[in-house]
């Protein structure tokens, strides 16, 4: 260090907060030769350093609590946001595990009711209700009864319980569902229901299926001939269990007229198939409570109470 340097370093002001030192040279070897063999430096007395202390403001506690709270919303939110769908089992090699919400998966279900010996011909060409009151009672007791004698006194009680009197030889839903109440077992009786919409009979048909496992009568060219549903298909979301979440594709159906007039013993129809006979119901020789609507005669639940309204 050159005396100049080493001048304006004693007259350099002491440390705030520290009391003046007196410095003093110190003559040292430097291990080099010649002139600057040795160094001239200025050495000042190591004593106590006073630190200097500015103690911080202390925070007022609403504004540390709302802090810590902003932290804790923070972290919380960043570990949701980082959860992954799949996790790796610890019990078997890593393999991926579910831990979301399982996925709706779409699949087709089938459903049918029908048992071979079962289906039943109308003996009489005004004896379909007669015929498909007969088929129903053998789906839903286990029996083959396909005789005449049968049908011909169906037919009778038929004509005593219809709702209305007709001047031809026909009869009525709810001649039908009150025959087929009366030889079940309590509990398992029929109801006739009407509806505006063959969306909604439609609907009513497969829930009656399902909730039952017993077949449903369908009036079929406008009100001039019954048919027997057995079955359906559907595609539906696993796990729900809303209307919403299934597409109807067709119906199993069975008609008393035989092949080829008929579906015989029995047939699949499309929705758009079965549309085309499954119209409104229309009585030509008087008033009823049914005209213009889809009318179908379907199961009443176990606990007494039918699927759906009139």
């Amino acid at each position: 260090m050159s005396p100049a340097r080493v001048s304006r370093a004693l007259a350099a002001a002491p440390e705030p907060g520290r009391a003046a030192q007196t410095p003093h040279l110190v003559t040292a070897r430097t291990g080099q030769t010649g002139p600057l063999a040795l160094r001239t430096i200025v050495v000042f007395p190591c004593g106590p350093r006073t630190p200097m202390l500015s103690p911080m403001p202390a925070r007022h506690p609403l504004v540390v609590a709302r802090l810590v709270a902003a932290l804790v919303a923070t972290l919380l939110l960043g570990s949701i946001a980082a959860a992954p769908a799949l996790a790796a089992d610890p019990r078997g090699g890593g393999a991926p595990v579910q831990t979301s919400i399982r996925p709706l998966v779409d699949r087709v279900r089938t459903v049918d009711v029908s048992r071979a010996g079962a289906a039943v011909t109308q003996f009489t060409s005004y004896w379909c209700v007669p015929a498909a009151t007969q088929t129903m009672l053998n789906l839903v007791r286990g029996t083959s009864d396909r005789t005449y004698a049968t049908q011909a006194r169906l037919y009778r009680e038929l004509r005593a319980a219809n709702k209305y009197r007709y001047p031809t030889l026909g009869n009525d839903v709810r001649g039908w569902a009150r025959v087929l109440t009366a030889h079940l077992p309590v509990g398992m009786g029929y109801s006739d229901h009407a509806f505006a919409s063959r969306a909604d009979a439609y609907d009513a048909i497969v829930d009656s299926l399902d909730a039952t496992g017993r077949p449903v009568g369908i009036v079929v060219d406008r009100g001039s001939h019954a048919w027997t549903v057995v079955g359906f298909r559907v595609a539906e979301q696993v796990g729900v269990r809303v209307p919403a979440s299934r597409t109807i594709l067709g119906f199993y159906v069975i008609g008393p007229l035989g092949s080829p007039r008929d579906p015989w013993p029995k047939a699949y129809y499309t929705v758009d198939q079965l549309s085309t006979r499954f119209t409104r119901y229309h009585e030509s020789t008087r008033a009823v409570v049914w005209e213009g609507l889809y009318v179908i005669v379907e199961p009443l639940h176990p606990l007494g109470a039918s699927v759906t309204s009139r």
